[in-house]
């Protein structure tokens, strides 16, 4: 089995697996939910978009590459769009499907319903924080740590770039980024790249080490896989995605620099 296939089959279990340890369990049944708000609602309520949502019947995804997607078995849930259909993730990468077909209304009703019982809450948007943390690297975090939750979750936005693993191109996606460097600090934006295949240690450690405070390296044991999810079928010819800590697609595009404009 070639590396990427090996590493596209073993993200969506590996990231399922971190994700389960940041997801709240609670005793006996999850109370019942009076009402479902309107989609507008809840695309809009962003910040309460949950990690997982389940199938309320078997949805068949008609893909070789992916498997159908079971009744009762959740699944790892990555963005709503204005549309009604939202993005998730299964063996073969992310899919597309109608949020009906799944409780996300339920479960981000449950998310709204309990924080107006509890207004002085924090709320915290760890849908996409929860896929980075642990798998990407930042100076300003750390020289030898993987960011946290809670690091990410400073961000307003995060600028996901995809890109070779390719010595000149980073060098020339950090000189536009640094033409922007005071800005992207006033605007609370993260910029993360992802390489778009396998990286060695070595190489690695170079981009590491010449990266600005304002950037994040993905793991390139999880970069391919981070690219097969955030970049569903409706961008996959981008290249660059400006993101909410939700999720939530604000704007994508082709070029870095046009997207740093639009800030």
């Amino acid at each position: 089995m070639k590396p990427k296939a090996l590493y596209l089959l073993l993200f969506p279990t590996l990231l399922a697996f971190g994700l389960l340890a940041s997801e709240k369990t609670s005793a006996g049944k999850a109370h019942e939910v009076n009402s479902t708000k309107a989609f507008a609602e809840l695309f809009a309520a962003d910040s309460a978009w949950p990690l997982f949502v389940t199938p309320k019947s078997d949805i068949q995804v008609g893909r070789e590459s992916q498997t159908d997607l079971k009744k009762g078995i959740r699944t790892v849930f990555i963005r709503a769009y204005a549309d009604g259909m939202i993005a998730v993730m299964d063996r073969g990468g992310s899919i597309i499907i109608e949020h009906n077909k799944t409780d996300f209304a339920e479960r981000v009703s449950e998310t709204l319903h309990e924080r107006a019982a509890l207004p002085h809450e924090k709320e915290v948007s760890g849908n996409i924080a929860a896929q980075i943390a642990r798998r990407a690297f930042n100076r300003s975090f750390s020289e030898t740590r993987a960011v946290s939750e809670a690091f990410i979750n400073e961000f307003e936005r995060i600028i996901v770039v995809r890109m070779p693993s390719d010595a000149g191109e980073f060098d020339r996606s950090l000189e536009e980024m640094e033409e922007q460097a005071e800005f992207l600090k006033s605007k609370n934006t993260l910029i993360l790249v992802a390489f778009e295949e396998l990286v060695d240690r070595e190489a690695f450690a170079s981009f590491f080490e010449t990266s600005p405070e304002y950037l994040a390296l993905m793991s390139p044991v999880y970069g391919i896989g981070l690219i097969e999810t955030l970049f569903t079928e409706r961008e996959n010819e981008d290249k660059v995605l400006l993101i909410r800590p939700s999720g939530k697609l604000v704007d994508n595009g082709a070029d870095l620099r046009e997207m740093l404009k639009q800030l």
